[in-house]
């Protein structure tokens, strides 16, 4: 009887002990991960405060942009990181996870949305009276469901402020006009404004903490029962011999019940979706989970006990890291190690955690593959760098349009008032003394006429780039018809064919065309005739860089394919030329962005081709290179059946 009370007692205090050392383990990550998002967010605003600020003022007083100009899309850090919040919530729920409540709260905010309640305004004085505080944090319960409630002061007002909330006369034209009767005017230097919060739901975390402390609670009873039963049987040994059998039974049956559990820790460390690797200070390998015999190729058994950079030769690097950890008892990362693979970049994270028990020192290397959430983030970075530059695109076409008609018509004037022989000109020039012949050869051996030619012609090409800004930032309304993209993509062939370029140095006719076109491939809705410019924008830039390629076997060839996948239809040019590197490749659609020399090209034909693609097509439209490896352009636009 006292046996089993002790047994209750001890039992009870290490649930308890682990239960609360849990919770406050998960909570701290919690609060970890919440005040990282809260710092990313003041890292945007400072961002939108000390680097577009500066630039936008810049353009201001260039006279680029108009003094009065005000948007909040550029101006507004809360309106900025508001909705890069709102950005971020979407991406978590589509991959099904909860919503992270985020709001920027002022006493005196411009937009209502920010203005802050009785415990935000509580929160903003106490941040003022007390400047060592920098967060406040909170376990709030709302509708029956708990949530982790972290705050920090968002911002301390310096002389940059006042420019918009400052003096209300003295803040820009278009910021009054556009917030008439709000607040956010009348700021002081020196005093916070303003708290960024962060409310995320931790119900399931406290799941989990129940599931993770009730499990290991179970397992240290059920070791602790059957020590005691051992130990109970032990003594009845010395009471009754012939009870040895049922002692040996009972003692199996616990060893039985400690494989099960080192089984089951086994398959949950299997089960993980990361390479799980433990070794010891000197590199011997003492753990190895199913993934990283996956990855590395190599089974658990053959691992097992070599050291690590006979088996996973790239993993030697993290040796020097692994000693680090052991000997500073701090968990070592590295986020985003970049390696190729098969001509393949992929992205990791490593992550190497100390381990001391019984007194045997070692480490955990946890290696995670973020390939896809880092091509991700790039898509999203081309993505909002795309419509950022399309707005200005339109803005400096619209401007440029003007003076430019006025260059090229005056060009056109002297011409015709100066080289023609009408007789408007002739007597103008009896009228003033002189021959119009004389006049004529006068300036034909001063070169005037050349002059006026290079004008003309520099005033076309101005012409031709600002129609294709306009081009870039202007939204299609043209219709759309159901057409054979087997038929565009040949009469697109045919076309390029007539190009020859001497000062390009290419025919078009000596380059090899592989067609691979399905003969079932359905119509597609779209505009012809930009799916054509945008078609021979691709051919003609391929067959450009083909030229600067030495061919010591075969010859400069285009593989053209269209295909229908997944409900889209596929166009791919690929081409058997240099190829591009890394960096080449990041930034090939950029408005501007060329990679020619002076003079041979404007950087636009691919950026137009992409805006024409992803934004009047509703597709999408990648590039895949490797240097001296040529390159592949994938175009794909939804599939509509007739």
């Amino acid at each position: 009887m006292k046996i089993a009370i002790v047994f209750v007692v001890v039992s009870l205090f290490v649930g308890g002990l682990l239960f609360s050392s849990v919770r406050h383990y998960v909570v701290s990550k919690a609060e970890d991960k919440i005040k990282e998002i809260l710092l990313v967010h003041k890292g945007m605003h400072h961002y939108v405060q000390k680097i577009m600020h500066p630039a936008l003022y810049g353009y201001q007083n260039s006279s680029f942009i108009k003094k009065e100009f005000y948007a909040p899309e550029l101006f507004s850090s809360s309106f900025i990181i508001r909705n890069l919040h709102g950005f971020y919530n979407q991406e978590k729920g589509a991959a099904g996870e909860d919503e992270v409540y985020y709001k920027m709260a002022a006493n005196n905010p411009r937009n209502i949305v920010n203005k802050a309640d009785p415990l935000e305004c509580d929160l903003i004085n106490m941040f003022n009276k007390d400047r060592n505080k920098n967060e406040y944090r909170d376990i709030v319960t709302i509708d029956g469901k708990q949530y982790l409630y972290v705050a920090v002061p968002f911002l301390e007002n310096d002389k940059g402020c006042l420019v918009c909330h400052g003096k209300r006369e003295e803040a820009p034209v278009m910021l009054r006009e556009k917030y008439k009767d709000a607040g956010g005017y009348d700021e002081e230097i020196g005093i916070i404004r303003a708290i960024i919060s962060i409310r995320a739901p931790i119900s399931k975390e406290f799941s989990d903490i129940k599931i993770i402390a009730g499990s290991i609670f179970s397992g240290f009873a059920v070791i602790a029962g059957l020590l005691m039963l051992s130990a109970k049987l032990r003594s009845a040994v010395h009471i009754r011999t012939e009870s040895l059998e049922q002692e040996v039974m009972v003692r199996t049956q616990a060893e039985n019940e400690v494989k099960k559990l080192q089984n089951y820790l086994s398959n949950m460390i299997d089960s993980m979706p990361s390479d799980i690797i433990g070794v010891t200070p000197e590199g011997v390998i003492t753990q190895w989970n199913i993934k990283a015999g996956s990855d590395f190729g190599v089974a658990k058994e053959e691992a097992i006990g070599k050291r690590i950079e006979l088996v996973a030769p790239r993993l030697a690097r993290e040796m020097e890291r692994v000693r680090e950890a052991v000997k500073s008892r701090t968990v070592q990362s590295e986020a985003k190690y970049m390696r190729k693979e098969n001509g393949e970049v992929h992205y990791e994270d490593i992550t190497v955690y100390p381990l001391i028990a019984n007194g045997v020192e070692g480490a955990v290397i946890r290696i995670d593959d973020v390939t896809g959430r880092v091509n991700l983030e790039q898509v999203l970075v081309q993505s909002e760098k795309m419509m950022s530059v399309g707005g200005l695109a339109a803005g400096m076409a619209h401007e440029v349009n003007n003076p430019l008609a006025g260059i090229l018509g005056s060009a056109f004037n002297i011409k015709n008032r100066v080289f023609s022989n009408m007789e408007s000109n002739r007597k103008v020039a009896l009228e003033c003394g002189v021959s119009l012949e004389g006049v004529q050869e006068y300036l034909h051996k001063r070169k005037v006429g050349r002059m006026l030619d290079s004008i003309q012609e520099s005033g076309k090409r101005a012409a031709s780039i600002v129609n294709n800004m306009l081009s870039f930032s202007r939204k299609s309304d043209k219709h759309k018809e159901l057409y054979d993209l087997t038929s565009l993509m040949n009469k697109t062939l045919d076309l390029a064919a007539n190009d020859y370029n001497l000062k390009k140095f290419y025919d078009f006719r000596q380059i090899k065309i592989v067609r691979e076109f399905d003969p079932d491939m359905p119509r597609v809705r779209c505009a012809g005739n930009e799916i054509q410019q945008v078609l021979l924008n691709l051919l003609t830039n391929g067959a450009e860089a083909m030229t600067e390629k030495e061919y010591v076997e075969g010859k400069p060839c285009f593989h053209c394919r269209i295909y229908a996948q997944d409900g889209m239809a596929v166009i791919e040019i690929e081409d058997n030329g240099p190829g591009m590197d890394e960096d080449t490749k990041m930034r090939i659609f950029e408005p501007f962005y060329t990679t020619k020399g002076v003079g041979k090209g404007t950087g636009l034909g691919l950026s137009v081709s992409y805006f024409i693609i992803t934004d009047q097509h509703s597709g999408s439209m990648t590039v895949e290179s490797e240097p001296g490896a040529g390159a592949r352009f994938v175009i794909k636009i939804p599939l509509v059946r007739e």
